[in-house]
């Protein structure tokens, strides 16, 4: 192999391992105590009462609805939040129907993905990567209007 090929994907390689270090020394710029809070504050300041759960994530309530921001301790740049809606029916014709229903509303709506949890319920979740936990808040109202807009889609289905 040509000697400068050779030199030229090392030093490839080497910016790319580089850049996966920085990115990863930049989400460690935060304590997950310190994410815990960051979330906590931001909600707090839209006008939520989140609770911190026996597991270390947040809990609030909109319009009723609980919702959960899931912390990963192992990948602070990760965010989840999902709610979860209780499904009666939970025979095979229903949850045949409701995951009909599922892949219709995730091929209509963006970033928020709907499934069924291993008690067969209805769980929505956003997940996706945040450079910086403080953009959570900026983000919050789309997010919850993705989640509710996917479960409008899901009933609508639903209801057909």
């Amino acid at each position: 192999m040509n000697m400068k090929l050779l030199i030229g994907k090392a030093a490839i390689i080497l910016l790319v391992l580089l850049t996966g270090i920085a990115g990863r020394v930049q989400a460690q710029g935060y304590t997950l105590e310190q994410v815990r809070q960051i979330y906590l504050d931001g909600l707090a300041n839209d006008g939520y009462r989140p609770e911190v759960t026996k597991g270390g994530n947040i809990q609030f309530r909109r319009e009723g609805q609980s919702f959960y921001v899931v912390i990963n301790a192992d990948d602070l740049k990760y965010f989840n939040l999902r709610t979860a809606y209780l499904v009666e029916d939970k025979s095979e014709p229903a949850r045949i129907k409701r995951l009909e229903a599922i892949n219709y509303a995730n091929t209509q709506t963006k970033v928020s993905q709907a499934s069924i949890d291993s008690d067969g319920d209805l769980v929505c979740a956003i997940e996706l990567y945040l450079a910086d936990p403080n953009d959570m808040a900026k983000h919050l109202n789309r997010m919850l209007a993705s989640l509710g807009l996917l479960y409008k889609n899901y009933q609508k289905k639903m209801s057909e």
